[in-house]
């Protein structure tokens, strides 16, 4: 309940935060295909600006006509697709496993930043240094027998000093050298970045998201249309598939 009263704080003070309105369950399998993020730049609107409670969620003048949200590809627009798929077939050939490790940064636009040492190979320097972290994931999920969209936010460091329980997310993430599939095209590659950059989101010490529900006008103006249906007769695959 107090994680909940100082995400709607924020929201009041801040500008549009997140476009959910309260935490009420844990999510363990999500549709893939229509997954999106908001990774805005500032850390809220600006506090002069207009603000109302409509349907549920926060407007303001100040974020885009999608709520700031944008499909996980493009999340990844700044990564050198070719040096990475190039550094994974070369570290595909590695005769023995590899650890390297990323500590999440939980800046206005958080990141995964490299854990350097001189046991990290050097194209995953110059290929992976730095992986950008979505700010809130907005997903769908038919767990419970309904279909229903949620979202899930990452505190900023600077939330802490109002009780936001940063300790729920996880602030390390592993990569087992050699990977054990490569990717094959830019969309598996893109499903490979996904499952690492969206690990943090999951609560340490099991696989489960903490969803705050989103209510169906938002998801839609999110997804800008793409979010499934209620009424559809078959939904696409979830993920995890097991």
């Amino acid at each position: 309940m107090r994680i909940v009263m100082m995400l709607l704080f924020l929201l009041l003070i801040g500008g549009c935060s997140s476009i959910a309105m309260q935490s009420d369950r844990s999510v363990q399998r999500i549709f893939w295909e229509n997954l999106h993020f908001r990774r805005p730049t500032l850390s809220g609107a600006d506090p002069q600006a207009q603000s109302t409670l409509d349907g549920g969620y926060l407007r303001t003048t100040k974020v885009s006509a999608t709520l700031d949200c944008e499909p996980i590809k493009s999340l990844f627009k700044e990564v050198d697709f070719a040096l990475l798929r190039s550094c994974l077939v070369q570290l595909s050939k590695l005769q023995s496993a590899k650890e390297i490790y990323f500590e999440l940064v939980r800046d206005v636009m958080p990141y995964l930043k490299l854990k350097d040492s001189k046991e990290v190979p050097e194209c995953v320097r110059q290929s992976m240094s730095v992986l950008p972290v979505p700010r809130e994931i907005v997903y769908q999920t038919n767990e419970g027998g309904v279909l229903s969209c949620y979202s899930s936010r990452i505190p900023l460091a600077e939330e802490e000093l109002i009780g936001i329980e940063a300790f729920l997310f996880k602030a390390r993430l592993k990569i087992t050298l050699p990977i054990a599939h490569l990717p094959d095209g830019d969309q598996e590659l893109t499903d490979l970045l996904t499952t690492w950059v969206i690990a943090p989101f999951y609560r340490d010490g099991d696989q489960q998201l903490l969803g705050a529900l989103v209510p169906d006008s938002a998801c839609g103006v999110c997804m800008n249309r793409s979010s499934i249906s209620p009424h559809v007769q078959s939904v696409p695959p979830m993920w995890p598939q097991n």
